[in-house]
């Protein structure tokens, strides 16, 4: 092979590398660029979300933190002794107002009272008047404040509900007189995970809770 030829093929293959090596730069950086766009949008996206439900779950906690401050309940649950719920005077008006409170929440499956030993003495759904719920963190965890419970299947209602509950101090804020509770329906939270506003067609968002378990549909 003549000299000239060996110079042409050792430049065309020096060339080739470099060209090689360069698209081959150029691959991973816009490949890095693609991703990090991809993951800038979905932490946008994820971060709106998150507000979106935290916003909402502040809602419950509000609509809960003010019912909470009801005189017509506070009224019921120092007038209530351990079993006679029913035949007190306040007892009508505590049902009245949780029914009402309850059928302006259409997110809210049902809104109970508790007393102090965590016995339900009233409730929108009348049927769950004498339940004990003293071991349950509807009523253990609102002892220190508003409480959310993690999502959990209702037998009752046949669906997955949270609960948010709140202690009731009366109105100097003294002892606790009972738990103020809402058995909250998913279809918001669902709703709000389901939008896929600022994700592919393929994209979705779910809830895991602090066990690894989802708790918004997939």
């Amino acid at each position: 092979m003549k000299l000239a030829n060996k110079i042409r093929l050792s430049i065309s293959a020096v060339s080739f590398i470099a060209a090689a090596a360069i698209a081959s730069s150029l691959y991973f950086i816009a490949k890095d660029a693609i991703e990090q766009k991809i993951m800038a949008n979905l932490e946008s996206t994820l971060n709106s979300r998150a507000n979106h439900l935290e916003t909402y779950l502040d809602l419950l906690k509000s609509s809960v933190r003010q019912i909470s401050a009801s005189v017509v309940l506070e009224q019921y649950l120092e007038a209530a002794g351990p079993h006679n719920y029913r035949q007190l005077g306040e007892f009508a008006p505590a049902m009245l107002r949780l029914k009402r409170t309850m059928e302006a929440n259409p997110f809210v499956a049902e809104f109970l009272l508790m007393n102090s030993a965590g016995t339900v003495i009233a409730s929108s759904d009348e049927t769950s008047i004498g339940e004990d719920n003293s071991s349950d963190s509807i009523y253990l965890g609102a002892l220190h404040g508003v409480f959310i419970k993690d999502m959990y299947y209702s037998q009752k209602f046949n669906q997955p509900l949270i609960a948010v509950s709140a202690p009731v101090r009366g109105r100097l804020g003294g002892d606790l007189m009972g738990v103020i509770a809402a058995r909250v329906k998913m279809d918001e939270i669902n709703g709000i995970c389901s939008d896929n506003t600022g994700l592919s067609s393929t994209g979705e968002i779910y809830i895991v809770n602090k066990f690894g378990f989802m708790i918004t549909p997939s």
